[in-house]
């Protein structure tokens, strides 16, 4: 939330409140599970040289029934950009129907992955899947459920999915599937740690207009970037300063003459969140 709004505004202890705010969900903390350090030596997988090259699939399970008899969602997520499509299924869905999901889904919009990163699910280790896939020319890389040394970045990205998904479905029992493609949209719009943007600007090269976008469309938004961008220049000159002098000043003083000069300059304390800076 907070890299998504310090675009658009600022104030004080934004970050902090920010923070205060998104701890007091309730729906939050019911999802989130405590996640402790995995077991064993990460082997990661080779990084994929395009989008949708490589792809992660699994299966979220266990949802209430829907009034269409939808209880499963698939979730399928590229490796390099992020981006992920969700789509409702039955869990009794045979497989010719799954692999026409999968045809109108993944390959008519992003071409024939080179790989598939999936675990051991039956449906995936079925004859007829690996069939499909052989024709296609896509090889199927099978782990352990929930096996973070294998591929540990697509777990943690199936993990944080499946949080979203659980609060979707707790905030709106049965008609969880009415709102799984705004759920989508918010996944794929949303800053992502790994790679320092929203999966949207990762695949198309710019974000998504947000859904309350025109809250702020009276407003000239190129200013506030040019706020920003100040601000955060002013916190990386003043703020880091004491951190990064020593080395800066070895680094610059090898390639420099000592030359006396006398310089008078006047000194003022000014305070930032409880620290102060030296100008």
């Amino acid at each position: 939330m907070y890299q998504d709004m310090k675009k658009l505004y600022w104030w004080p202890n934004m970050k902090a409140d920010i923070a205060a705010y998104v701890s007091k969900c309730l729906t939050c903390a019911k999802v989130k599970a405590e996640h402790q350090r995995p077991s064993g030596l990460l082997v990661q997988p080779k990084i994929p040289e395009w989008k949708w090259d490589n792809i992660t699939m699994d299966f979220f399970t266990k949802l209430p029934k829907s009034s269409q008899g939808y209880d499963t969602i698939w979730v399928i997520v590229d490796r390099l950009t992020k981006s992920a499509i969700f789509t409702p299924i039955r869990k009794t869905d045979p497989m010719d129907k799954l692999a026409r999901i999968y045809l109108k889904e993944i390959v008519t919009r992003h071409g024939i992955p080179i790989s598939i990163i999936s675990d051991r699910d039956p449906r995936f280790a079925s004859n007829f899947w690996r069939s499909l896939q052989n024709a296609l020319g896509t090889r199927l890389d099978m782990i352990t459920t929930y096996h973070p040394e294998t591929d540990g970045q697509s777990e943690r990205t199936i993990q944080t999915l499946e949080d979203m998904l659980r609060a979707c479905a707790i905030e709106f029992g049965k008609g969880w599937v009415n709102h799984l493609p705004l759920i989508e949209f918010s996944y794929n719009n949303s800053y992502h740690a790994n790679i320092k943007a929203a999966p949207f600007e990762a695949l198309y090269g710019r974000k998504k207009i947000t859904i309350n976008g025109s809250d702020t469309a009276g407003y000239d938004k190129s200013k506030v970037e040019c706020f920003n961008c100040h601000k955060l220049g002013h916190f990386a000159r003043e703020c880091r300063q004491p951190r990064n002098q020593d080395s800066r000043n070895r680094n610059q003083d090898s390639s420099r003459r000592t030359v006396n000069v006398e310089k008078t300059a006047s000194k003022a304390m000014v305070a930032i969140d409880g620290a102060t800076s030296r100008w």
